[in-house]
């Protein structure tokens, strides 16, 4: 996060293994994981920052049969809020969304994924 008075923004990254995911109840055993690039935008309000966030994911999907072998991308958006709770920890809540097309049937059906995450840090 790069702090320019009032407002912060930076980039993050996370990377998600998906291992014996059971899809639609019928097909089990796909694993894959899954991608994601943020970019954050705050308000620095002292020890407190609400931010918005905009995101570019790529989901990956194998089972060994060519029908579930895919890669799909999508984009997402999300908020959150970081808390200084001491000059060393930083306490922080958000919750994303991404919307990805995924084959279905010889079609397309929308996924959408909503992530709510509790995070702790620790500043060094």
């Amino acid at each position: 996060m790069r702090d320019y008075g009032r407002f912060v923004s930076g980039v993050e990254l996370s990377y998600d293994k998906l291992n014996n995911f059971d899809f639609f109840d019928q097909f089990g055993g796909l694993s894959g994981n899954f991608i994601r690039a943020k970019v954050l935008a705050g308000y620095d309000s002292g020890r407190f920052l609400p931010y918005a966030a905009l995101s570019y994911a790529r989901l990956t999907f194998s089972e060994g049969n060519p029908i579930f072998d895919f890669r799909e991308t999508g984009l997402g958006f999300g908020l959150g809020a970081k808390f200084m709770a001491s000059p060393r920890v930083l306490l922080g809540v958000e919750w994303m969304t991404n919307n990805l097309d995924i084959p279905a049937g010889g079609g397309t059906t929308d996924l959408d994924l909503n992530n709510f995450t509790v995070s702790a840090s620790y500043r060094f």
